[in-house]
This record gives C-alpha cells, sequence and structure tokens, in this order.
C-alpha cells in the first residue's frame, strides 16, 4: 500500500469505529471524496483482503475483531515485521536441529563409547591397588610400631631411672658427706 492509501485506509476506518460499526459504500466515498478513485478502491480491497480488517456484506462493509482493534497501520507493520523476524529465527533454528541431528546419525556410537571407557578407567581406579598407597600405608604401621616400642622402652627406663634415683637418695642419706 502506497502512503496515500494507508491514509485513506486509516480515515475509512476510524468513520466506522465512530459510527456503528458498518458503513455503506456510498458513505465510504463521501469520506474520501478528495481522493483518487483508484487508490480509495485499492486501500478498501486491501482492507478486506490483505489485512482483514473489513468484512464485505453487499451494501455494507462492516469490522472485524481486528478492524475493531485496530489503532494504527505502524501497530500492524511492527507485527508484520516481529513475525517475519520470528519465522527467520525459526528457520535458522530448523537448519542447525538439522546439522546437529545429522552430525548425531553419523557418531551415534561415539558417544556411548566415550562414556563405556570413562565408566572402566573409573572403576579400575576405585577397585585396582596402588602400590604408592600400600607401600605408604606399610611405612605407616612400621613407624606406629616403632613410636609404640619407644614409649614402652622411655617408660620402662623412666621406672628403672626413677627407683635407681630413690636408690641414690636412700644411700646419701646413709652415708655421710666428707
Amino acid at each position: 500500500m502506497t502512503p496515500n492509501q494507508i491514509k485513506i485506509a486509516e480515515k475509512i476506518i476510524l468513520h466506522i469505529k465512530k459510527d456503528n460499526s458498518s458503513i455503506n459504500k456510498s458513505d465510504i466515498w463521501k469520506i474520501a471524496s478528495d481522493e483518487d478513485s483508484q487508490d480509495v478502491m485499492s486501500a478498501i480491497d486491501a482492507l478486506v483482503e490483505d489485512y482483514g480488517l473489513l468484512r464485505k456484506s453487499d451494501p455494507l462493509y462492516k469490522l472485524t475483531k481486528g478492524g475493531a482493534n485496530f489503532i494504527s497501520f505502524e501497530n500492524i507493520f511492527d507485527e508484520k515485521k516481529q513475525g517475519e523476524e520470528k519465522e527467520a529465527i525459526d528457520f535458522e533454528k530448523a537448519k542447525i536441529d538439522l546439522i546437529l541431528n545429522k552430525w548425531l546419525l553419523k557418531t551415534r556410537w561415539l558417544p556411548h563409547m566415550i562414556a563405556a571407557v570413562s565408566v572402566a578407567i573409573s572403576l579400575y581406579v576405585l577397585f585396582a591397588p596402588d602400590n604408592k598407597y600400600i607401600e605408604l600405608e606399610r611405612r605407616i604401621k612400621v613407624l606406629e610400631k616403632q613410636i609404640k616400642e619407644e614409649k614402652a622402652q622411655t617408660g620402662k627406663s623412666i621406672m628403672s631411672t626413677g627407683s635407681v634415683k630413690s636408690a641414690v637418695i636412700e644411700k646419701s642419706q646413709t652415708t655421710p658427706n666428707p
């Protein structure tokens, strides 16, 4: 639609909204009397067929739900643009999904094999004895044994040194000092 046709169509719809939601064809010509007849006919056809804002009942044109909610053609153009952008995004998404599905069909066993290998490695690490850890555990046990033995020996020597000191003290008390 040309800008002139848009202006005519907006005049027609706003006039119908003011009245009883319908208009006679002769009244349309009165509204757009100073406009080109070809533009008026193109605007009416666009409102009926392209945008669905008017419905033709033989002598009358009536507003549809879209026509009753009509604000301006800018809103309609914005909605159309958003719809086109959404379709473009959906198309891109469909293309990407197709590429990914093709890749999955080619490599469908690869993820299963990778998972099986990783499970096998995990189980091996979990249950396989590691010599480093066994050696460390053995050394810890040996050191613990040595510590216990030393504690037992130092405990006996303290006891024995304690009895020696008491014996020395007893002797010193019984013998005179020179």
